[in-house]
């Protein structure tokens, strides 16, 4: 079975402290093969770790919603290292005396949504997968939105709904998010005109997508400028995702505090803009960028490119550009990769996405490919 989600609770979480141990990494070590977090939790559990914490009884938390737990709180990317950091532990009041070895990291009072997502044993991988999509999305009903701004999401391995399965054979992780009401987008401005390529009826402008965004949709994208730093790949490369560095250096810069500050087209969002491919060096250009409105000016030391009005189909998160050209074609839309101005494809990453748990191939972002409704004489350059 895919995973479910079979409960959503949004409630007022108190200070609080996760006192266990820690790992940080980068996030491309993923891509290339290794998984710290699932070493840091055989660690603990060969260690004597969480019979240590689980004698602290005095200072355990343990409201009847959260019972007898272990939780994994996953920190967002630290600007200046470009690392993340994932704390396998318990959740304990404030004031709790931290053994020597461990560490302690403080959660401010926040709303946080509480998602229970049910899954078979020995497919936890999709679990992980799939419950941060399937708890945004339910927020988003709710009209509530994830908080990228504190930081963190946390997994509680709740005994027995984790550790046993009930009777249909599933178990349950309980996927926390915290969350704030979503802030209603702008419409399209006054006056507003197109061209052949702008939406039909059914066709939304980019500005309204949100974090949630779980299936293939075609968006209307103004006429925007990327501006970023660039650097350049083959695109036949062995090592997964090679411009992982490139972004932590941007981190440690201080440059990227200065992108911070440019107007966004799609809001609370930053992208990895692929263009300029040269078959015969089998070279791209790569920024790691900010979208902004057409003319923004460029910062001192960035690079940029002028991006015309477009449509754009932009896939589901951590879904591969195979499948989203595939569902593209479904819909009645190809690429527009041989007109001027859309030799490009993105990845898009909203700025809570560096606290999701990456997908099952190392994916932590969408795609989004400029696209045009096909009609019998257009053709597509793969």
């Amino acid at each position: 079975m895919e995973p479910i989600l079979v409960n959503l609770e949004i409630i007022d979480q108190p200070e609080l402290l996760v006192v266990g141990k820690s790992v940080r990494f980068r996030p491309a070590q993923l891509e290339e093969g290794r998984n710290p977090i699932h070493e840091l939790w055989g660690r603990c559990f060969g260690d004597g770790t969480f019979a240590m914490l689980e004698a602290m009884t005095d200072h355990v938390y343990k409201p009847a919603r959260v019972g007898h737990a272990y939780v994994g709180l996953n920190a967002a990317r630290d600007p200046a290292t470009g690392e993340v950091e994932h704390t396998a532990g318990m959740l304990m009041n404030p004031g709790t005396p931290v053994p020597d070895g461990f560490v302690a990291r403080p959660l401010a009072p926040a709303k946080v949504a509480v998602g229970w997502v049910k899954g078979k044993p020995g497919a936890e991988g999709a679990i992980y997968a799939a419950m941060h999509r399937l708890v945004a999305d339910a927020l988003a009903e709710k009209g509530f939105g994830p908080d990228a701004a504190a930081g963190w999401t946390m997994e509680l391995y709740n005994c027995p709904r984790w550790t046993t399965p009930d009777v249909g054979g599933c178990i349950v992780v309980d996927y926390c998010i915290p969350c704030k009401p979503s802030q209603q987008a702008s419409g399209p401005r006054d006056g507003e005109t197109s061209n052949s390529n702008a939406p039909s009826v059914n066709t939304r402008n980019i500005d309204k997508i949100r974090p949630s965004h779980d299936t293939l949709e075609i968006f209307h994208l103004p006429a925007s400028r990327v501006i970023g730093e660039e650097a350049s790949y083959k695109l036949n490369n062995p090592v997964r995702h090679a411009a992982a560095p490139q972004w932590e250096r941007l981190h440690a810069s201080g440059k990227w505090e200065t992108m911070a500050a440019l107007p966004r087209v799609i809001p609370d969002t930053h992208t990895g803009w692929t263009c300029d491919y040269v078959p015969a060096t089998d070279m791209f250009s790569y920024l790691a960028s900010r979208l902004a409105p057409a003319d923004t000016p460029v910062p001192e030391g960035c690079q940029f490119r002028d991006i015309p009005e477009t449509l754009v189909a932009v896939g589901r998160w951590g879904e591969p550009m195979p499948r989203v050209l595939e569902q593209m074609k479904a819909l009645g839309y190809i690429p527009r990769w041989a007109e001027a101005g859309c030799g490009w494809n993105a990845e898009l990453y909203f700025d809570g996405d560096e606290s999701r748990p990456a997908s099952e191939d190392g994916q932590g972002w969408r795609w989004m490919i400029p696209c045009k409704a096909e009609t019998p004489d257009s053709t597509s350059t793969n």
